[in-house]
């Protein structure tokens, strides 16, 4: 950022004045001619070089910095091969030739030589034309950030390790997701359209086949991020012991199995306490045999959807954790057809928000969605529902996971 100005300030040139303005400053001030040579300092700029004032006046910035370009007096400042690329160099004469401050607009990163070890500083640097005993010169402030961009350099590190650590629990996360090629296996066809809020997130789908029934299921934990992560993982486990170790088949006790499990796990004693984390899911299973669909939802409801016409599966209004209402769960069962779409699915989808009227984009708006969607390949669908939330969220930010899993019957 620069000043714009056409006046150069006239500064005393009673020497006792101008040091003690000077030397009363935290900044390490330099008072500098066009050629670069220093003509003042201040004791802040003094500690800053670790020098005498008798090393530095009369002496080329450059040199007195023991700029790196001019290392060992090879090179004096101006003269050295990489000079004309200086940044502070080229704002010093333009100081002079437009006649104009520039503030904090030069940053730079120098390694200092101390006894016998050397330190990385960061400085910012601003000048100011002015008139000093009858000549024109500048201001050379240099502002000391070394603490400030160390501290922005520990939590850049602490980012990238944190960073890191989410992308490969992401790699441990989709392990425990049904491979593709399983999923291949159990269905004619199907989607899944999974977009986590962060990196890992508290939507997940599982899939598997026990009692030559398919089960299907699509939930959402409590949060997202890392600890809805952990609750996937749990749930995940879960339904793999209780379907295909238990070899349970129906769905409302599977839920309520699911529910006994996770309230044991996460240590949930009474209703009201500071744990309330569980999930909202809903369990669908499949019979070729029988034709038939059963289903039973925690907090979660089902589409399916044939000939355009749409059918909602519903769910009891209790979640899988500890609730102050804890009935069994209960099924409810439909006959489908070929070609039936069935829809397993989180709120997060309904829920975000819209660049243009930042509303939700709402349960009636998603559920007409599948209705349309339903008739396209299952490709084409998954794209649509992409294409469509770009369109909707725009440049806002995502508020919660999103999960579709889409089953061609």
């Amino acid at each position: 950022m620069s000043i714009q100005t056409n006046e150069i300030t006239n500064i005393s040139d009673v020497q006792d004045f101008l040091n003690t303005v000077l030397n009363n400053l935290h900044s390490h001030v330099f008072v500098i001619t066009n050629e670069h040579v220093i003509k003042d300092v201040n004791q802040s700029g003094l500690m800053l070089l670790n020098k005498s004032e008798e090393a530095i006046i009369d002496t080329l910035f450059g040199n007195a910095l023991d700029c790196m370009n001019t290392e060992e007096d090879k090179y004096f400042c101006g003269g050295g091969p990489l000079c004309e690329y200086c940044p502070l160099r080229k704002t010093i004469e333009r100081t002079f030739k437009e006649k104009r401050s520039f503030v904090k607009e030069v940053a730079d990163q120098k390694i200092i030589k101390q006894k016998d070890s050397e330190i990385t500083k960061y400085f910012l640097y601003s000048t100011k034309p002015i008139h000093y005993k009858g000549y024109e010169m500048a201001l050379l402030i240099v502002d000391d950030v070394t603490q400030t961009e160390t501290q922005k350099n520990i939590l850049k590190q602490q980012n990238e390790e944190i960073l890191n650590s989410i992308t490969y629990a992401k790699h441990i996360q989709n392990s425990r997701f049904p491979a593709h090629s399983y999923l291949q296996s159990l269905f004619r066809d199907y989607f899944i359209f999974y977009q986590p809020k962060d990196i890992i997130g508290g939507d997940f789908y599982w899939a598997g086949q026990v009692n030559n029934k398919i089960i299907a299921v699509g939930a959402d934990c409590t949060g997202h991020g890392v600890p809805g992560a952990l609750l996937t993982m749990a749930g995940i486990k879960n339904l793999e012991d209780i379907v295909l170790y238990q070899q349970i088949d129906d769905p409302s006790e599977i839920l309520n199995k699911l529910r006994e499990n996770i309230i044991y796990e996460l240590s949930q004693d009474n209703f009201g306490t500071n744990n309330m984390d569980g999930m909202d899911i809903g369990v669908c299973v499949i019979d070729y045999h029988t034709n038939k669909l059963h289903f039973s939802g925690a907090q979660n409801t089902g589409i399916l959807v044939r000939n355009q016409e749409l059918m909602k599966l519903e769910g009891n209004k209790m979640p899988v954790g500890i609730y102050y209402k804890m009935e069994s769960f209960v099924n409810q069962s439909i006959d489908f057809e070929s070609d039936d779409m069935l829809y397993l699915f989180s709120d997060g989808y309904r829920h975000q928000f819209g660049q243009k009227n930042n509303k939700k984009f709402t349960r009636k708006r998603f559920y007409e969605l599948l209705r349309e969607i339903s008739t396209h390949d299952i490709a084409e669908q998954k794209s649509i529902l992409r294409n469509t939330m770009e369109d909707w969220k725009g440049p806002l930010q995502q508020v919660d996971d999103m999960l579709v899993f889409g089953i061609q019957l």
